[in-house]
């Protein structure tokens, strides 16, 4: 029941935000509130158990792509830095915001992770530099500017309705492959 509720709660996340009730969740599963609240003491934890899981989910594909053999490191890189849950792919970039509005701590994490977890993409970037594939480039100073791109762009271009996976493309793309035709 926990999954179809998480499940449930993502769909509804991508159609409202992080606005969505309790009570427009348990009317889309057919349950009662009590029986949402039996496996989520409140929809703060229910947030929570998605981000979690939405966190987990990354370093899983993260692995994968690191370790496939058929890509190069050029691809694995930008793989890498687009990086998303399969169901955060399509969300709006906008749900960023109402998610630090309205669930602060689970922005945080958020915000933790997208600072710290940077071993396989810095590993990948110094072999890269070392084969002559990327020019010598300070590897921090790399990660603060795609980092402060993603947090300002998601900020800014809200009126633009890009979903966080065609947000992360763009910025890769431009911070890759800069913007000469």
């Amino acid at each position: 029941m926990e999954n179809r509720i998480m499940e449930e709660a993502i769909k509804l996340l991508k159609l409202k935000g992080v606005k969505f009730t309790m009570n427009e969740l348990a009317t889309e599963l057919s349950v009662s509130k009590r029986t949402l609240y039996e496996h989520f003491p409140s929809k703060n934890h229910l947030i929570n158990k998605i981000v979690d899981c939405f966190l987990a989910e990354i370093k899983v594909k993260e692995e994968k792509i690191a370790l496939d053999t058929t890509l190069s490191l050029i691809e694995k890189i930008k793989l890498l830095l687009v990086c998303v849950p399969a169901e955060g792919e399509a969300m709006d970039a906008r749900l960023l915001l109402e998610l630090k509005k309205y669930h602060y701590d689970q922005w945080e994490k958020v915000q933790l992770f997208l600072k710290e977890e940077w071993n396989i993409i810095t590993h990948l970037l110094e072999q890269a530099k070392d084969e002559g594939i990327l020019k010598d480039i300070s590897i921090p100073l790399f990660i603060e500017i795609y980092i402060g791109a993603f947090n300002n762009a998601y900020t800014s271009l809200s009126e633009h309705n890009l979903t966080l996976g065609e947000l992360l493309q763009q910025i890769v793309e431009i911070l890759m492959n800069g913007i000469k035709a």
